[in-house]
């Protein structure tokens, strides 16, 4: 494999014309050649578990994914036949590379770097590879679920090679974006993600990174999958989950981008009245005492996270109705213009008004005062 090596190391570090690209493409030699070399490597991880575990091995495996990746820059037909003959065995690879053992026993970071980027290659701009990947890791059981796996990788270079691909992956077919917000491989990826921008959201030297994260969740947001994502982001007893924070964190950063977006996503509109008025229901719930109980009033656990979604929801909201009055204001035909989050907040039969008077009331009451410097609760009976 020694002088195959070598030659495949200049090979996959040529920087050649898109025109060179499609004529190897269309070179059945060249286009055997890189599919056995997959097949090869494949074969030889399944068979022996420390063929991957040498030097020359990573050095193999690099070069050839560097080189595949690209083969398919810019080029659609290589695409095609790299995502349809080379992908399996690439994702055999990764999922081995990903392993405990792996990651633990072998210090080579390169490969799956290598790999990451040639799939973000193989996707980019393409519809159909960019379809078939994405559909087919959503459908993989969370073991198997490489996207997961390559974002806990221990190798911040091979994060960004996966946020890229994702992001691409995404920007390339809108549609994805709600199956990500739906099927459960999308939806451990995007709890990976949060959990991943909770981790660097302070972390300056992590700003490009939680930059890729704020476009990918951009995607998600415009694409439809907002509702369907914070849903199921719930805990099992109706309580806000972090990840549900993280998430309103993150579209409050949108709206704050694009205030004016609700003119093009009536998500937004939709999304933020309604859990607003989840929220406000849900607090006016857990603050409600029992004044024929004899047991001492307990507000709920979950309660600082409720109000956290509240602040932040209601902070989204007052944002987009400066936009739409701003808009109103500079319109000529205000009748055409409207003010459709204004209509809603007011419309009698949402209660909006009221339900927020009376649960600024309720917490004005539970929530802790500072007096000489220390948190005194202070709890009053309410009806």
């Amino acid at each position: 494999m020694g002088s195959k090596g070598v030659s495949l190391c200049k090979l996959a570090t040529f920087r050649v014309s898109i025109f060179i690209r499609v004529l190897l493409g269309e070179n059945e030699t060249v286009r055997k050649s890189v599919i056995w070399m997959w097949r090869f490597v494949k074969t030889n991880v399944e068979e022996h578990d420390m063929y991957i575990a040498t030097d020359p091995v990573w050095s193999y495996v690099h070069n050839l994914a560097r080189l595949t990746g690209n083969l398919a820059v810019k080029c659609e037909n290589n695409q095609t036949w790299i995502a349809r003959d080379c992908e399996p065995h690439m994702r055999y690879v990764v999922h081995f590379l990903t392993s405990w053992y792996y990651t633990e026993e072998i210090p080579d970071r390169s490969m799956a770097k290598a790999i990451a980027r040639c799939l973000s290659n193989v996707v980019t701009e393409n519809e159909e590879t960019s379809r078939v990947i994405w559909t087919k890791y959503m459908s993989l059981p969370e073991k198997d679920n490489i996207i997961t796996r390559l974002l806990q990788y221990p190798d911040r270079q091979t994060l960004i090679a996966t946020l890229v691909f994702i992001l691409n992956s995404l920007s390339t077919n809108p549609n994805q974006s709600l199956a990500t917000a739906t099927k459960s491989g999308g939806r451990a990826i995007c709890v990976s993600l949060l959990e991943m921008a909770d981790r660097v959201y302070e972390n300056d030297q992590e700003n490009d990174m939680l930059q890729l994260i704020f476009n990918i969740f951009i995607q998600l947001f415009e694409g439809g999958g907002l509702t369907p994502l914070y849903q199921s982001l719930q805990s099992q007893d109706g309580a806000i989950s972090p990840h549900q924070i993280t998430l309103l964190k993150l579209l409050d950063g949108y709206v704050d981008t694009k205030p004016a977006g609700y003119k093009d996503n009536t998500f937004l509109t939709f999304f933020l009245t309604t859990t607003l008025s989840t929220l406000l229901q849900t607090t006016k719930s857990w603050t409600t005492v029992d004044l024929s109980s004899e047991a001492e009033f307990s507000p709920n656990e979950s309660l600082p996270l409720v109000s956290a979604a509240t602040v932040l929801v209601s902070q989204m909201l007052s944002s987009t109705l400066m936009a739409e009055q701003t808009a109103w204001e500079k319109s000529t035909d205000k009748q055409v213009v409207g003010r459709p989050i204004l209509n809603i907040l007011q419309d009698p039969s949402n209660v909006f008004v009221e339900l927020i008077i009376d649960v600024l009331y309720r917490l004005d009451k539970l929530l802790p005062r500072i007096q000489f410097g220390v948190a005194k609760p202070i709890v009053a009976g309410l009806s």
